[in-house]
């Protein structure tokens, strides 16, 4: 039997698929079947670490796996409110080398021009230590 495939015109175009975000932990939790006692904690760091996931990154996400290192991305844990003694937002030092925001010039002869702050697949590492990310 040949295996159905989808067709190229059934395929989202990239701005269905941000029009059709997921940016609700309880969504995100009730639609990958996890324990429901993860929900407060979700919601408490959801309002410093905003979650986005489209559908198709959420569809590589293992159903019911709290430890999914795809799921660990998006998910707001509450352990992330609270920072280690020694933690620092700039670790490596970048924001003295890239003093211009949305220019990043960490190598000699290259750089990354960041056109946009938001991001489709928000991760809460991401906006934590970059404090980059406008979700």
């Amino acid at each position: 039997m040949i295996p159905r495939t989808i067709a190229t015109w059934h395929i989202k175009s990239w701005q269905e698929e941000l029009s059709q975000l997921v940016r609700s932990p309880q969504e995100l939790i009730t639609r990958l079947g996890l324990d429901p006692a993860l929900l407060p904690a979700a919601n408490l760091a959801a309002e410093a670490f905003p979650l986005r996931a489209t559908e198709s990154y959420l569809a590589r996400i293992r159903p019911g796996d709290p430890n999914d290192p795809l799921l660990r991305q998006i998910l707001p844990l509450g352990a992330e409110l609270s920072s280690p003694v020694n933690y620092s937002r700039d670790p490596l030092h970048e924001r003295e080398v890239n003093p211009v925001p949305g220019l990043v010039h960490k190598y000699a002869g290259r750089v990354l021009l960041v056109a946009s702050g938001a991001c489709a697949a928000c991760t809460s590492a991401r906006s934590r230590w970059r404090g980059c990310c406008r979700c």
